[in-house]
């Protein structure tokens, strides 16, 4: 794992994942990011795999999500949810179909929602 500021360009996260060159990663994986910090940060992950994944590579979200503008999981989401807001207007549990529009910006689609993942009962998120 690697420590990076995914609000900026991919050419400038750390040398230990740019080195290996745009293009050359099978997998970017990102987990219980996207609902704690504003919305620039998964448009650069989205931007940032996009540039850093192989042909065929996919980028996975875990965290908890909303599906269709409710919250799905193990019932304290929307409390949750507000109490984020409150902190931070930027952040809060992202709609699956926000994820979606941003990753096709990206040249990234939603390939495959796997939910109820453990016992919270997030989603897992992939796009290739």
């Amino acid at each position: 794992a690697v420590e990076i500021d995914a609000s900026t360009p991919f050419d400038s996260w750390p040398a230990a994942v740019t080195e290996s060159g745009a293009g050359s990663y099978a997998l970017v994986f990102a987990s219980n990011i996207v609902h704690i910090a504003p919305w620039s940060v998964a448009e650069g992950i989205f931007a940032g795999a996009a540039a850093a994944l192989r042909p065929g590579g996919s980028l996975f979200f875990h965290g908890p999500f909303q599906l269709d503008g409710k919250f799905a999981g193990v019932g304290h989401e929307e409390l949750w949810d507000t109490q984020m807001r409150s902190c931070d207007k930027g952040w809060g549990i992202r709609d699956v179909s926000e994820m979606v529009a941003e990753g096709s910006q990206h040249g990234l689609r939603l390939a495959a929602t796997e939910h109820p993942v453990g016992p919270a009962k997030n989603f897992l998120l992939q796009f290739v």
